[in-house]
């Protein structure tokens, strides 16, 4: 039992912040990129979205205003972007760059802002920024290179970079991810802002926005789930976690049984008027029963099904063949008893109370009080 403790101990952090991002999932709602779920993990998906909003020479309607944004969250000098060009796949017919730059904006004077986009989890390829870097830095005043990652502890690798090619870029890298609390991110001081400030004409815009604010925030939570996970396996592996792991596995898969046990077991010699208490299980279903009793010449049961996160506590009739307004005056008659009991949806003759893991003191309030009722 003490390994048992030690190790929920180490979990129950992990277990938290995995359960607090689920929390926090939006709604998908009518989505337009939800419908077209097989191409938004895709890296070019993410491009074509942001330097649309980027290019004032789109068809958004804010002209400007979605790229000063941009500009005012990286702390760039809007004045040499007011005439900016927006690329997408920016290259050399001649490879001297050494790869495609995913968002190149570009301003006068020759300013210029490089964007790598990596909220598709991809990884860096070889030198990836530093060859920006020496094909640009003659060429172009770089005022900023911006990093986004989907995973918010993902950083550019740097492994392979040389000393001037790191103090370089390192003076003019920001690292915007998708989402995280507490940190810049391109959810809340971008994509929230230019959704507020989108004026009522241009209602597509701002509800494009705020689509993809929710892929965005939705796909954080699910790379941050996965990076839970990898703590969670990490571990596992450890010792015999794992053994200890299973053996808890194991008790909770008995424990809905073991509920209904304590239940039965309290009134296995205090029931009527019942006909009798006993224990139902299924492998998919453990409940206490307590089997036909009768008031007002009808029959009723009480059926108390257990699982991990509680209990659900059923009043009903078991052919269901009563008139509904009689069964309800049953139950009305038997209020004390069945005080927060609710009807349940599209079945006659049943009435239901959910309790949760703690709460077993409620149903043996519960048991006691119709049994009392009952006798009187």
């Amino acid at each position: 039992m003490d390994k048992i403790k030690e190790l929920l101990n180490r979990l129950a952090p992990i277990i938290k912040e995995s359960e607090e991002k689920q929390e926090k999932r939006m709604e998908t709602g009518f989505n337009l990129f939800y419908l077209i779920s097989d191409h938004y993990y895709r890296e070019t998906f993410h491009s074509d979205i942001i330097a649309a909003l980027l290019s004032p020479n789109e068809k958004h309607g804010g002209e400007n205003l979605y790229l000063d944004l941009f500009l005012d969250m990286i702390g760039v000098d809007k004045a040499p972007y007011k005439n900016a060009k927006v690329c997408k796949e920016y290259g050399t017919n001649d490879g001297t760059l050494g790869g495609r730059i995913d968002i190149f904006i570009e301003g006068e004077n020759k300013h210029c802002v490089v964007i790598e986009n990596k909220l598709n989890n991809a990884g860096d390829t070889c030198r990836q920024l530093p060859k920006y870097y020496g094909y640009l830095k003659n060429k172009y005043t770089i005022d900023k290179f911006v990093y986004l990652p989907l995973n918010p502890y993902k950083t550019p690798d740097k492994s392979d970079w040389s000393d001037e090619e790191r103090k370089n870029i390192d003076d003019r890298l920001i690292i915007i991810p998708a989402y995280q609390e507490g940190r810049k991110n391109l959810i809340e001081n971008w994509l929230i802002i230019a959704e507020k400030e989108t004026i009522t004409e241009n209602e597509d815009a701002r509800i494009i926005i705020k689509q993809y604010i929710t892929v965005l925030r939705n796909l954080t939570i699910d790379i941050m789930n996965a990076t839970k996970l990898e703590s969670f396996y990490n571990e596992m592996i450890k010792g015999d976690n794992l053994e200890t792991a299973l053996s808890v596995r194991d008790m909770l898969n008995n424990l809905p049984e073991y509920m209904a046990k304590r239940i039965v077991d309290k009134y296995s010699s205090n029931y009527e008027p019942f006909e009798k208490v006993f224990l139902f299980s299924t492998s998919s279903k453990k409940a206490a029963v307590l089997h036909e009793a009768k008031k007002n010449d009808i029959s009723f049961s009480v059926d108390i099904y257990c699982n991990e996160l509680g209990y659900e506590i059923v009043f009903f009739n078991r052919q269901g063949n009563i008139p509904e307004e009689d069964f309800a005056n049953l139950k009305n008659s038997l209020k004390d008893a069945l005080n927060g009991f609710e009807k349940r949806p599209n079945v006659n003759n049943q009435y239901e109370l959910r309790l949760g893991f703690n709460e077993e003191d409620k149903v043996h309030s519960f048991i006691k009080e119709l049994l009392n009722k009952l006798r009187t």
